[in-house]
């Protein structure tokens, strides 16, 4: 099977049943998502404070997806970086600003 990222309804939906009090196996077998992946969102919950048995809200959602989904920023790459060294001059020309100190 290949990977795939939760959609925040399947979230949702394990949040829920790990505020039931069902288990990561149990919530993985009838909600069709991997186990391993169920212990990622409710051990994100458990580590953002939240409590089993309360209501789970939007809000909880996303900030569990964050905790999870959330990735790195890549680094630049060396040619990104002397592009970046030029950015000023180049969004100068991008505006058609003459450059200072040169007659057209």
């Amino acid at each position: 099977m290949a990977y795939r990222e939760p959609s925040m309804m399947d979230v949702k939906e394990v949040l829920r049943r790990w505020s039931a009090g069902h288990s990561d196996r149990r919530i993985g077998r009838e909600a069709g998502v991997d186990r391993k992946t169920v212990a990622r969102y409710t051990t994100a919950a458990t580590r953002l404070g939240f409590a089993k048995g309360r209501d789970i809200t939007e809000d909880d959602v996303h900030a569990v997806a964050q905790v999870v989904q959330a990735r790195p920023a890549p680094t630049a790459s060396d040619e990104w970086s002397e592009v970046a060294r030029h950015r000023d001059r180049i969004e100068q020309w991008l505006r058609g600003t003459p450059r200072s100190g040169r007659s057209a």
